[in-house]
């Protein structure tokens, strides 16, 4: 190789323009015709493996904590009843009526994973009421003496769980990701 010719290689190394490697796309023969590029859609870090499944058991236990508060309430109606009246809440019938149902309508919805984010709303909703209007109705209520922890310590964690969910949504294993995959398409 002469002198001349590895300069021009060197000159053109250095003025070769830097290259990113695209993304690799998949290619597609529709009915025969010219290919069409498809981009492939990019996944949503709650919709890994472990993210999901993650996210999945989470809202397995959480379900089964709201199902099993809801379902007893729809069987001890008057017992129900006569918790909302002690809380002086307006319409005493109707919200003891609904706070079953409401319950395991969230219970259904995180199972399933549809409306994930608003079952995590209405799951902080219900925790923070349970805390203020139940719980700790004093500053003597919270810490009892000789017991372990405090109390309201389920409704705390139902609420941060509430809130997590709220924010992240349900994961890759639910109704809503089939939801979310149509709307991106």
């Amino acid at each position: 190789m002469s002198t001349q010719s590895q300069r021009l290689d060197e000159t053109e190394v250095d003025h070769a323009p830097a290259t990113v490697p695209e993304p690799a796309r998949a290619r597609s023969t529709t009915l025969g015709f010219a290919d069409e590029e498809v981009v492939p859609a990019r996944r949503h870090v709650i919709d890994r493996f472990d993210n999901a499944a993650g996210l999945f058991l989470l809202r397995l236990v959480t379900a089964a904590v709201m199902g099993v508060h809801g379902y007893q309430k729809v069987q001890d109606r008057t017992g129900t009843l006569q918790q909302v009246r002690a809380l002086h809440l307006p319409a005493p019938d109707t919200v003891a009526m609904i706070f079953g149902p409401i319950e395991i309508a969230i219970a259904v919805a995180l199972v399933i994973g549809l409306a994930v984010r608003a079952a995590g709303l209405g799951t902080a909703i219900v925790a923070i009421g349970a805390l203020v209007l139940v719980r700790w109705t004093s500053p003597d209520t919270i810490f009892v003496a000789h017991q372990p922890g405090f109390t309201g310590e389920t409704e705390l964690l139902l609420a941060g769980i509430g809130l997590l969910l709220l924010g992240v949504g349900g994961g890759g294993w639910g109704l809503d990701r089939k939801v979310r995959d149509r709307r991106s398409t």
